[in-house]
């Protein structure tokens, strides 16, 4: 069975360099697609843990499982969230690595791996990230039918503890990503990553930054997110 998943393995990534090759753009904006959508599944199932969890303690000693209802899945959440992955992101990451790559050259002289490598996450980190992340909200709480004082309030509240998250997960990832992968790959190895985001960022963007703390049993400084959501919440209900 283990050399069978070998081969498997094998033949997926073969198909996918050969697909790479003739289509680059198409191939990466529906592998971008794809790792979104699972991500945001993967978010909603979270969520509805956590509410079923909430249910139970509310019951207290006499929890009555079968009073909980299982929403259905918001497949147009997830479509939005597929939408932005493959529509803007898959582009934008398609012609990001590589140009990154060419103006860290120019920066760097040849010889020097640690320092390309240092210079690629440093401008990673001051412009990829922020751009993303400010398109993420922006257009994702568009597509939501969100207004542009809760788009704005979200930013505000929500926008630097994500960023700061947003670093600490990427930073690990993209030194051993610029060290060990060729860059006709590395979006490929950022979408792996990106699965890890898009489950957070989705997570976020419907509930809040300070969600992310309450599920990590961290006492939140204020009710900000909480405002934040219901915003969403009216914004979605109008």
């Amino acid at each position: 069975n283990q050399y069978n998943r070998m081969d498997i393995w094998r033949i997926l990534t073969a198909a996918y360099s050969v697909s790479l090759d003739k289509r680059p753009l198409l191939t990466e904006m529906t592998t971008s697609g794809c790792i979104w959508t699972l991500g945001d599944l993967a978010s909603q199932h979270l969520e509805k843990r956590k509410q079923r969890g909430a249910v139970m303690e509310s019951n207290g000693s006499n929890p009555q499982p079968n009073n909980i209802k299982s929403s259905s899945i918001d497949w147009q959440r997830t479509f939005h969230q597929t939408l932005y992955a493959s529509i803007l992101w898959g582009p934008v990451a398609h012609k990001w690595y590589r140009l990154l790559d060419q103006v860290a050259h120019v920066i760097v002289p040849s010889g020097r791996p640690s320092l390309l490598i240092a210079t690629k996450l440093m401008l990673e980190i001051a412009c990829l990230h922020p751009a993303s992340l400010l398109a993420y909200f922006s257009v994702v709480g568009k597509l939501n039918g969100e207004s542009l004082s809760t788009i704005q309030h979200q930013l505000r509240t929500d926008f630097l503890p994500t960023l700061l998250l947003e670093v600490a997960l990427w930073t690990p990832l993209d030194v051993l990503n610029f060290s060990l992968v060729p860059v006709k790959h590395q979006l490929l190895v950022a979408n792996c990553g990106c699965f890890i985001e898009s489950v957070g960022l989705s997570f976020i963007k419907n509930n809040g930054f300070d969600s992310i703390l309450k599920a990590c049993h961290i006492s939140p400084s204020s009710s900000s997110s909480d405002k934040s959501k219901d915003k969403i919440n009216k914004d979605k209900k109008s």
